[in-house]
């Protein structure tokens, strides 16, 4: 045969190859930002940086599947309490720069659910959140460029390869209706999750499932007390939030308004009854996904419940989607951030949010930063993966 020859027998080379690729199952991606909902800087580099994801994902055949928004969409007080005029506007400039990319996925791939401040009020002519409204969640519920859930959680469940039979549970959980309730209130939502947990535990071919949340058990932010600023150390430092603490009268009067922090018994009673029911569900939960501190934060807390076996022990915190405020250094191999360890910044947290993806029966996460597009380096980590364990893969 001569040497020529070989090029009228390439495309009969290649083509199987091709067409191998071709039908390799295509992994499920997603995204997933929490506190989004502050026109800004951060919040446009966000949306741009995410666009900028999904449609180099799409060239490369690894497309964007989903969106999730973690809470707090709308600052500082939901859709309530607005002129009609005043929402349009809001939901312009706030969710303005996402719509090319929540109409590129559809409606039904988009997902949001509630924050605290998404069910605020208006007190002092409208500029000051407080108290506990649904009219603005109904609102957004009406809102056609995306599917919302308050009040009750929800499962949405996809494959996580494209064909495959194994798919993955999203528990949508709007953890912010309990925290501005009072707590005897509570126990038709709770039952209402642990039913669906105990669906999703029993249901064929659900290998993974992810909790979503507002409001996260654990934090190394400014919620969790991790607000004092250590010139000397160039790092940031706990302090107690809560009057129980004792360590900080500057922060008292917020106790008396709200129980956002991690340390009041409302909180502690939120984080208690959660991580009750995920114990007794028997549905094996490998990560949850939250909001609320203004921060990123890969936790993992192998020791934090024992007695749970079906917790999980990663805790991914996503609510830098529009304003930074302090947070912890990372302490590997649990705690993995990225402050701005700097005399300006006083370790306040990079914007960002995630990108996340199911590869070879492991889940990948990398933190991608909004001032810049590239992966953010935490604690000298830039993707992390974890298996069907929940345990992480270093």
């Amino acid at each position: 045969m001569k040497s020529s020859d070989w090029f009228l027998l390439l495309p009969l080379l290649v083509l199987p190859l091709l067409t191998a690729r071709a039908q390799q199952p295509v992994p499920l991606t997603f995204l997933a930002i929490g506190d989004a909902g502050l026109p800004g800087d951060e919040m446009a580099g966000n949306a741009a940086h995410m666009l900028e994801q999904a449609t180099l994902g799409a060239a490369a055949g690894r497309p964007v599947s989903l969106l999730f928004f973690l809470g707090d969409n709308f600052y500082p007080h939901g859709l309530n309490g607005y002129t009609d005029k005043k929402r349009v506007e809001l939901i312009r400039d706030v969710m303005g720069p996402h719509r090319r990319l929540m109409e590129m996925l559809g409606r039904d791939n988009v997902r949001a659910i509630p924050g605290n401040h998404d069910y605020y009020c208006t007190a002092l002519e409208g500029t000051i959140p407080y108290g506990a409204c649904d009219a603005g969640n109904q609102a957004e519920a009406e809102l056609e460029f995306w599917t919302y859930h308050p009040h009750y959680p929800a499962i949405v469940r996809k494959a996580i390869a494209g064909g495959s039979r194994d798919s993955v549970d999203f528990i949508l959980f709007d953890s912010a209706l309990l925290l501005n309730q009072k707590t005897e209130k509570w126990k038709p939502v709770l039952d209402s999750l642990e039913s669906i947990l105990r669906r999703s535990g029993a249901a064929r071919g659900v290998k993974w499932r992810i909790l979503m949340a507002h409001h996260s058990p654990y934090s190394v932010g400014a919620h969790g007390g991790y607000r004092l600023w250590q010139a000397a150390r160039k790092r940031i430092g706990y302090i107690g939030n809560c009057l129980s603490e004792g360590e900080d009268p500057t922060r008292y009067v917020q106790e008396f308004f709200s129980d956002e922090d991690n340390c009041t018994p409302h909180y502690r009673a939120y984080k208690d009854s959660l991580l009750a029911i995920l114990g007794r569900s028997n549905a094996n939960i490998q990560m949850m996904m939250a909001g609320h501190d203004h921060s990123l934060q890969f936790l993992y807390y192998p020791d934090s419940n024992s007695a749970c076996r079906t917790c999980p022990k990663v805790f991914i915190i996503n609510g830098a989607g529009a304003k930074r405020e302090s947070v912890r250094s990372s302490a590997p191999p649990n705690i993995y951030t990225h402050p701005f360890n700097t005399s300006k910044e006083k370790g306040r947290s990079a914007a960002g949010f995630t990108i996340c993806r199911f590869q070879e029966g492991k889940l990948e996460i990398t933190f991608i930063d909004s001032a810049t597009g590239q992966p953010l380096v935490m604690g000298g980590v830039t993707t992390f993966t974890i298996d069907e364990s929940g345990k992480p893969v270093m």
